[in-house]
């Protein structure tokens, strides 16, 4: 994935069109003999777009997760003040 930094209008058929702050799923970087272009799809449509344009987001998978346990949340709920959780009466 990749957030688009400025609008690009095509030069020609094989290129996105996108507008800043889109974003965008990058397919391939650095397409064989086309340096500093980068195969894309939006909206539906595959084409290439200019790297310099564009900025590639953290992976969501590479993003440390964090492992919380019952003794977390246990903990938690003491530091809240409460050491169940409130009942709703209805």
């Amino acid at each position: 994935m990749a957030h688009a930094l400025f609008d690009n209008v095509p030069d020609s058929p094989d290129e996105l069109a996108f507008r800043k702050g889109d974003i965008l799923l990058v397919l391939e970087q650095n397409i064989t003999n086309i340096e500093g272009w980068w195969l894309c799809s939006f909206r539906g449509q595959q084409g290439i777009c200019p790297a310099n344009r564009l900025r590639l987001l953290p992976n969501f998978y590479d993003i440390p997760q964090r492992d919380t346990s019952l003794q977390d949340i246990s903990a938690l709920q003491r530091n809240c003040g409460r050491s169940q959780p409130e009942q709703v009466i209805y």
